[in-house]
């Protein structure tokens, strides 16, 4: 597997939850409604789906080896994974 493709998925994710606390603090979280940094990390679990379903397709596609499937496959779930932690 190719290191080089994994970096601008990782800087998106470490971006994205750097990106969070400003969000909540523009438009905070009250009691009863979320605020625009909670409704962003909930729309990061359907990006997390449907980045994992392209892990997959380009995997199958490409005919890359076994262990670089398996591989792309591990990363999209431990991420859902972490996002249905999260928000349980």
């Amino acid at each position: 597997m190719n290191p080089k493709r994994a970096i601008p998925v990782l800087l998106f994710y470490a971006l994205s939850l750097a990106f969070v606390p400003l969000l909540e603090k523009l438009e905070p979280s009250g009691p009863c409604n979320p605020g625009a940094g909670i409704m962003y990390l909930l729309f990061l679990v359907p990006l997390t789906i449907i980045m994992l379903a392209i892990f997959i397709y380009k995997a199958i596609r490409n005919d890359k080896s076994y262990w670089q499937t398996v591989a792309s496959i591990c990363i999209g779930v431990v991420l859902l994974a972490v996002w249905l932690v999260v928000f349980e």
